[in-house]
């Protein structure tokens, strides 16, 4: 997972990052302010409401808005490589058994990611260094279990409701779009990990197309599904080692929402 330097950005829709100085980090908005990224949340549906400030469907639909802005400062989107404990393996770095964060003991072991409340709690993450520079292998025994999220994870969160007399809405898809910038080869361990208030679920790369997010429930033009957005850079992916770091120069980062109307409803 390379601590050896940072990297990623907030990104939901056109968000540019960026490399610079030793650390291979990312930023966002280069064209505007260097110190201010502003980020974009769509819908594909002029039906499906969108907000990041408004969390009552009343609210969302009198704002009326199928685009969310947010904006992330130059600190947060500098970020040290990290991941989600997504499997048995992952789990293990995270145990109360011998393991140890910044020399004291672990006190609440992690536990699978794999829906809101595991994402949310940073002692369910964890960084670490590579086995050598000039190699991707994690050395395991330097695994450490985060505290929160600062300088790994950047979290936002949007608010999804139907229009006034809509119908009813579900299958409910997330689409990332992971472009190049500015010369950069590897945007491959850029990563946003969704989840929904009512168990969607996603992990997204710059390979995934439209993935289902679909919960438990439909979206009506009287309920909201918050939807949760944890951006990181993964420390696991093969391109992740501090003597490649040149090379991650950065990337453009689309997310769009859709779903389907239910008919009859």
């Amino acid at each position: 997972m390379k601590k050896l330097f940072s990297a990623i950005c907030m990104t939901l829709v056109a968000a540019s990052m960026f490399a610079s100085s030793t650390f291979a980090w990312f930023s966002l908005n280069t064209t505007v302010k260097a110190t201010d990224m502003q980020v974009t949340a769509k819908s594909d549906n002029t039906y499906l409401l969108i907000s990041s400030t408004k969390e009552s469907a009343s609210d969302i639909q009198t704002e009326n808005s199928t685009t969310a802005t947010l904006t992330v400062n130059e600190a947060e989107a500098k970020v040290f490589p990290c991941a989600p404990a997504l499997g048995d393996t992952e789990v293990g770095y995270l145990t109360t058994s011998g393991k140890t964060v910044d020399g004291s003991p672990i006190t609440t072991a992690g536990v699978k990611v794999n829906n809101t409340a595991t994402a949310a709690a940073a002692t369910n993450w964890y960084t670490a260094n590579a086995l050598a520079s000039n190699a991707a292998a994690i050395d395991s025994s330097s695994a450490k279990q985060l505290t929160n999220f600062t300088g790994y994870v950047i979290e936002r969160t949007v608010y999804l409701t139907v229009a006034k007399g809509a119908n009813a809405a579900n299958e409910l898809t997330v689409t990332p779009t992971f472009t190049q910038k500015n010369g950069g080869e590897d945007i491959t361990a850029a990563r946003a990990l969704i989840t929904t208030s009512d168990g969607g679920f996603a992990v997204l790369n710059s390979s995934s197309v439209a993935t289902s997010i679909q919960g438990s429930s439909n979206i009506t033009d009287s309920t909201v599904i918050t939807v949760n957005i944890y951006i990181y850079y993964d420390g696991n992916d093969v391109k992740v080692f501090t003597n490649n770091k040149e090379k991650l120069k950065g990337a453009d980062l689309e997310l769009k929402f859709d779903v389907k109307a239910v008919s009859g409803s």
